[in-house]
């Protein structure tokens, strides 16, 4: 398996040049890295990062999820007073009574239904002074009613009713704001200690802290304390008993935390502070943050995985520095999971056991990539075949070729070197379709070489690869390409955080493998195999039916 991070500096301030990924399930922690250099705050030159690392991370709204599961277990303590996610603000608020959020339920503001405004309710400079004034006297609970109080007095979104309204809306602040004092007037501890000595402690986290108590975005911990925390959520989702044993949680507590919720009859995107979602179908929950950071509970996959883009001690730590990362941050963390579920989609038992094939079925751990222009694999070799030289049947198979999927930019036309035949690859990533080509090349000992990319004709600093994938940002993935010339620019950087067992022939793909002839086709599922450039002198080591069909469709 192979994993991509895609890091893109020349647009972002700051660059983006330092990430950290964790990927774990139940048995162990299957890999973590970081990789990159970065500015710490007050120096005059980079840091590289560790690796494994041992820095702690900005996770931003990440922290909601610890707002929605201490307030889980505050409702599981028969020593509290008794609470549900259906009560009325007023009932735990008393500033709430007599505002438009009065008879919102605590679940409303967790899902983000409850009306208040995204951006959250205006801050006067008087409102953070007297805020400021509260803290010196009664600490992070007394500050907090301050700034709750103020959005529980300013109107709601137009025309929204909070208990009524289905429709979700994003907040950054007010919601976990408004969950964390009602957690705050129950327990008498402030969030962060709340979540010290109900989570951290309990778990190991040694390393875990809400900074300021901050319940919107105060998280700092490594990347494997992280780990550890959506492990025992996944591990409780699945009613293991030391998970269920280390904390006041019963096994519906924790499905009740990771799976969606239904107001009105509508189901929500967020349930108890984690938003609720799937990959390819297959159920998950956690969370985003704006400073870079992904946190995902592969609830069907039996996995867990961390993404982070901001250390601690990083020169830049806020939101409207950092939130154009997300573009980037989605197709990272899709690699992630692509990466691993095909080496991990299997039963804890068996964490450790092969493949019938003998395939190892763990992922493995490649971490020294420097993140600058001299990572990317060298590009694929161009063939020396011109049009005039191509065989009948190659010509045909061209116009063929170039008449299928039109505008998909990733297939590829490989020539051998007589220039009578070709190979033709149809996956949606240019990379992927060259280096399966040149794969079947090493199989058989043919010397190959690239003619055309999508409908234009091949240039190699076009297309440079990391791991067999395209390296975004070099060239534009719409039609028409617009492709920079000349040797890759140091701006468009990645790294292969993870590789593992090179994926086996399957029939369950509809991206064809095929010869020029056009008559035949095999459908082959490669999803990454770390390669970036096959050796056209490799040893014959193709599967047999596989070859089998080649020798036949060759002759």
């Amino acid at each position: 398996m192979g994993i991509s991070l895609l890091i893109i500096q020349a647009s972002l301030s700051p660059q983006l040049d330092v990430v950290g990924g964790l990927v774990r399930n139940s048995c162990k922690e299957l890999a973590q890295a970081a990789v990159g250099s970065y500015r710490r705050e007050g120096a005059s030159s980079k840091t590289a990062a560790v690796s494994p690392p041992a820095v702690r991370w900005g996770y931003a709204s990440i922290t909601k999820t610890l707002v929605g599961v201490v307030m889980q277990m505050l409702m599981a303590n028969e020593s509290l007073p008794r609470i549900s996610w259906n009560d009325k603000l007023h009932q735990w608020l008393p500033i709430a009574a007599g505002t438009a959020y009065e008879n919102a339920s605590l679940l409303d503001v967790a899902s983000h239904t409850a009306c208040l405004i995204s951006e959250g309710a205006p801050r006067s400079q008087e409102l953070v002074l007297e805020a400021w004034a509260q803290y010196t006297v009664g600490g992070i609970p007394a500050s907090r009613a301050v700034y709750v109080n103020n959005s529980l007095h300013h109107p709601p979104l137009p025309n929204c009713t909070p208990e009524l309204n289905t429709e979700m809306t994003y907040v950054h602040f007010d919601g976990v704001e408004i969950l964390a004092l009602v957690e705050e007037t129950i327990s008498g501890l402030d969030f962060r200690a709340l979540t010290k000595t109900l989570i951290f402690d309990p778990l190991g986290m040694s390393t875990a802290e809400v900074m300021d108590g901050n319940a919107a975005g105060g998280l700092r911990s490594t990347l494997t304390d992280l780990g550890v925390y959506g492990q025992w959520l996944l591990d409780g989702y699945n009613n293991q008993q030391d998970a269920v044993a280390k904390t006041g949680l019963k096994h519906q507590d924790f499905v009740d935390l990771l799976s969606p919720i239904h107001k009105h009859g509508v189901e929500q995107t967020y349930g108890r502070t984690f938003r609720i979602y799937s990959f390819d179908g297959r159920r998950a929950a956690g969370h985003g943050g704006c400073l870079g950071a992904s946190f995902d509970v592969l609830l069907d996959d039996n996995l867990v995985m961390v993404l982070a883009f901001t250390p601690e001690d990083a020169a830049w730590k806020t939101c409207d520095l950092t939130d154009h990362w997300a573009a980037i941050l989605w197709p990272a963390v899709y690699s992630m999971y692509s990466a691993f579920t095909a080496c991990d989609r299997r039963p804890s038992h068996l964490c450790n056991a092969t493949a019938v094939d003998g395939t190892a079925l763990t992922c493995k751990l490649t971490d020294n990539f420097n993140l600058d222009s001299s990572t990317l694999d060298v590009p694929f070799k161009k063939t020396s075949c011109r049009e005039e030289d191509f065989a009948d049947r190659v010509t045909v198979s061209l116009s063929t070729y170039l008449a299928t999927y039109v505008e998909r930019w990733g297939k590829a036309f490989v020539m051998l070197d007589d220039c009578q035949w070709s190979i033709v690859s149809y996956w949606p990533d240019p990379c992927v379709s060259m280096r399966e080509s040149f794969k079947l090349c090493a199989q058989n000992n043919w010397d190959c070489g690239v003619y055309m990319v999508g409908n234009h004709t091949y240039n190699p600093s076009d297309f440079p690869c990391r791991c067999g994938v395209f390296v975004a940002g070099s060239c534009s993935q719409q039609s028409p390409l617009q492709c920079g010339s000349g040797a890759a620019a140091a701006d468009i950087n990645t790294t292969c955080l993870l590789s593992g067992p090179t994926p086996t022939t399957s029939s369950s793909t509809t991206e064809a493998l095929g010869l020029s002839t056009g008559t035949s086709t095999a459908a082959t599922n490669f999803n990454a195999s770390g390669n970036g450039l096959a050796s056209a002198s490799g040893q014959r080591s193709a599967v047999l039916s596989l070859t089998f069909w080649l020798v036949i469709s060759l002759r």
